[in-house]
């Protein structure tokens, strides 16, 4: 569970450079939003649910949404705050942990 922690870090890190960069070179308003409003609203128009979690140093709660087409959302939410979309793509792959097919 930790290695998909770790992944999931690692992409935050990266998706939030490039939402960063992308945000600062075409000036994309950034959507936030109640957290409840936010994950129906990618569930029902794109049909992605939640398909990593984790928790952030500081705290934040940060969420993969993944669409069987492989349509992904990124969304942060602060301690008792808003939640904002972070990152957006396409061709998601959930890559299995290595050992994770054993019998133990």
């Amino acid at each position: 569970m930790r290695r998909v922690f770790a992944a999931a870090a690692l992409i935050l890190a990266a998706a939030m450079t490039v939402s960063y960069a992308a945000s600062a070179i075409a000036q994309v308003p950034t959507i936030c939003g109640k957290r409840a409003d936010i994950l129906t609203g990618f569930a029902s128009t794109y049909h992605e649910v939640r398909s990593a979690i984790g928790i952030a140093d500081g705290g934040a709660l940060i969420e993969v949404l993944v669409s069987p087409s492989g349509s992904w959302t990124m969304v942060v939410t602060k301690p008792g705050g808003v939640t904002c979309v972070i990152g957006t793509g396409r061709d998601w792959f959930t890559r299995p942990l290595p050992g994770a097919d054993r019998i133990t």
